[in-house]
């Protein structure tokens, strides 16, 4: 569990989030008041996430998602 919360939940907070994202949420994480984790899932694949087949295209406008 705390290699999940902190690889993947805290340290994308830290990295990706936004301010108030981090202002409000890191804190707490890293003194373990909150837990931070992910889910992962495709339709084909479940949670294996050796098999995963969707992809994200940047565009102009955003993000493309095939999958």
């Amino acid at each position: 569990m705390i290699l999940v919360h902190n690889a993947i939940g805290t340290a994308v907070i830290s990295e990706l989030g936004d301010e108030e994202q981090r202002a409000r949420l890191l804190k707490d994480s890293v003194n373990m008041d909150k837990v931070a984790c992910f889910g992962l899932t495709e339709p084909s694949n479940g949670s294996d996430a050796s098999g995963l087949t969707t992809t994200a295209t940047k565009t102009e406008g955003g993000w493309l998602l095939n999958g």
